[in-house]
């Protein structure tokens, strides 16, 4: 056990960009095998033990499962770190570069455990789940198009009509769409067109319907390069929507390394609260 590096648990707060922990070195008391003649050195601490005093900072309202977590333990039989954790941390660069930096781990010496292999010690072998935060129940990635359906000018009461369009990573598209790709690119919808063809005289999007595909804030995602853009009328740049959305397109720091928000007050994306006013 010559390694300087940590063992420990830890949670992403994904919400504040901060990460919380409990680290040890691999002498302490509490660094014990995970069972007997395991070849691991576990912390013997659970993240259920340490989030009753975390949550008094982080949401007395949320469970330990709530944000991403997981556990840095030392294989002894191959001299290495072993981190398990959930799967919308793995791809996180700067999530990473603390995490190693807060348990001094040398990346050379350290094993980041693939998703279906975080339940290796339990008769759950070969599930993902073990490790599954709010973040990694989200949908499908997908880019696509969405409007904000509201007669309200503050957004009290809504609906979220999105069309999306299933993807990889790098946006190239990898399943059905719902209806034609009718932008001029060919690879994606244009509000426009959608609107006046497939929603407009559709008796199930009643009664929105007769208004012009203009009149309710809209958006669009787009996703290239690991990385997800979502570009919306700046009058539903709001909390709630704003998750809503990465929940129907799937987008999280699991699917992707990046999510943007940004907000485009150009005319392209005015609607009738831009106009009311």
């Amino acid at each position: 056990m010559e390694s300087a590096g940590y063992i420990g648990i830890f949670w992403y707060i994904d919400d504040r960009d901060v990460v919380e922990y409990a680290r040890f070195s691999l002498g302490d008391e509490l660094a014990k095998p995970t069972y007997a003649n395991s070849p691991f050195i576990s912390p013997a601490i659970s993240h259920p033990m340490m989030w009753a005093e975390s949550k008094v900072k982080f949401g007395p309202d949320k469970e330990y499962t709530y944000y991403p977590r997981g556990r840095v333990n030392y294989n002894v039989t191959k001299r290495i770190f072993e981190i398990d954790m959930d799967s919308c941390l793995h791809h996180n660069v700067k999530f990473l570069a603390d995490l190693y930096g807060i348990f001094q781990l040398d990346s050379q010496q350290v094993l980041i455990v693939p998703p279906k292999e975080t339940n290796r010690h339990s008769a759950n072998y070969g599930k993902e789940g073990h490790y599954r935060c709010h973040m990694c129940e989200y949908s499908q990635l997908s880019a696509g198009i969405f409007w904000v359906i509201t007669d309200s000018s503050d957004i009290t009461d809504y609906k979220l009509l999105a069309f999306t369009i299933p993807c990889d990573a790098d946006g190239n598209i990898i399943g059905d769409t719902e209806h034609p790709l009718k932008a001029k690119s060919g690879g994606t919808y244009n509000h426009k067109r959608l609107w006046e063809d497939d929603i407009k005289n559709n008796p199930t999007h009643k009664p929105y319907n007769k208004r012009e595909f203009w009149h309710y804030p809209r958006g669009r995602v787009e996703i290239a390069n690991n990385r997800a853009t979502i570009y919306l009328n700046p009058n539903i740049m709001v909390d709630g929507i704003i998750d809503e959305i990465k929940r129907k397109f799937g987008l999280n720091l699991r699917t992707v390394s990046e999510v943007r928000v940004l907000a485009d007050g150009s005319a392209h994306y005015k609607c009738f609260i831009d106009r009311d006013g």
